[in-house]
């Protein structure tokens, strides 16, 4: 007897023989595919966390950089002559740094102060201050006075606020500090 596909499929079909899922496996099946799905998404704002804060440690990195280049390039003295002298705030140029503030987008673009889309762009705000150790002087081994270097701390904040108040004790947590250590060029 010949016989074709079909009657050689229907010939498997008899009692005992099963012919789809039952409704537990169904359940268990989609149990299983929901907590996947319930991991994955647990998952998602932990690594969304971790790459923000990536970027913000790496703008950051990028504008301590920026500026502590812009304080080691820049005339100190401000026109005198001489070295570091007891009280640091006699060196004209570098005290006017440390009056300045910095503007930076999300992406650690300077901005200027005079720019219209400050408002918008605004991500960072950074100030330069004279280090509390020795106020600013730097002393080698031994009590040498370092009379062409300078200890700096570069205080940042990640908030876009032109007017933030870096002295008030209630923002600390807002505030990210950097100490830098610089040597005059000219």
């Amino acid at each position: 007897m010949k016989t074709n596909k079909w009657t050689r499929v229907h010939a498997f079909s008899g009692p005992g023989i099963r012919q789809g899922f039952s409704l537990v496996e169904v359940a268990m099946a989609t149990a299983i595919a929901a907590l996947g799905i319930v991991v994955i998404l647990g998952i998602i704002p932990g690594g969304l966390e971790s790459i923000r804060k990536a970027g913000n440690t790496s703008a950051e990195a990028r504008i301590v950089a920026q500026i502590a280049g812009e304080v080691q390039i820049s005339d100190w003295l401000g026109g005198a002559t001489g070295g570091i002298p007891d009280n640091p705030t006699n060196m004209a140029g570098l005290v006017a740094l440390t009056n300045k503030r910095w503007f930076f987008d999300d992406q650690a673009a300077p901005l200027d102060e005079s720019a219209s889309n400050l408002d918008v762009s605004l991500s960072y705000v950074a100030r330069v201050r004279f280090s509390d150790t020795n106020g600013g002087r730097v002393v080698a081994p031994g009590g040498a006075d370092m009379t062409s270097t300078a200890a700096l701390v570069i205080e940042l904040a990640a908030v876009p606020l032109q007017d933030f108040n870096f002295d008030d004790r209630n923002v600390l947590g807002q505030i990210s500090a950097h100490p830098i250590i610089v040597t005059r060029q000219f």
